[in-house]
């Protein structure tokens, strides 16, 4: 079998994972309004399609100067690789479809980092929840 052709069923096998559905958009520099002398942000879509989100285990560690405790969850969200090309660190994805976790639907995620991988089956890209 040739490269490309074991790409591809790789690609096509972990797209067939990917049962949920996401927007993902990036925030454009505010743009002042005269009429509201307010600032209006605006948002470009990116990237909508099917996705998976993976929410990794949980660590707990304090922070001495705040007296607080963080919860750190390392999570991460797969994208097809060649319909997401565009996608690069601070972008936001909303899940906007899971058909077997409900909960999940309406969940925001911030992209801390890109990921590109020569034989990579899928665009695994590094997110952070968002509150």
């Amino acid at each position: 079998m040739r490269p490309k052709q074991f790409m591809s069923r790789g690609r096509i096998s972990a797209e067939s994972r990917m049962t949920s559905k996401c927007t993902i958009s990036r925030t454009s520099t505010p743009i002042f309004n005269e009429a509201t002398g307010e600032y209006d942000e605006t948002s470009t879509l990116i990237y909508s399609g099917i996705c998976k989100i993976k929410i990794g285990g949980n660590q707990a560690s304090q922070i001495e100067a705040a007296g607080q405790i963080l919860i750190a969850q390392d999570s991460t969200l797969s994208l097809p690789v060649l319909l997401s090309g565009a996608v690069r660190e601070d972008d936001v994805a909303t899940i906007t479809e899971n058909d077997l976790d409900a909960a999940l639907v309406g969940l925001l995620f911030r992209v801390k980092a890109g990921h590109s991988q020569t034989n990579a089956t899928a665009r695994r890209l590094p997110v952070e929840m968002v509150s």
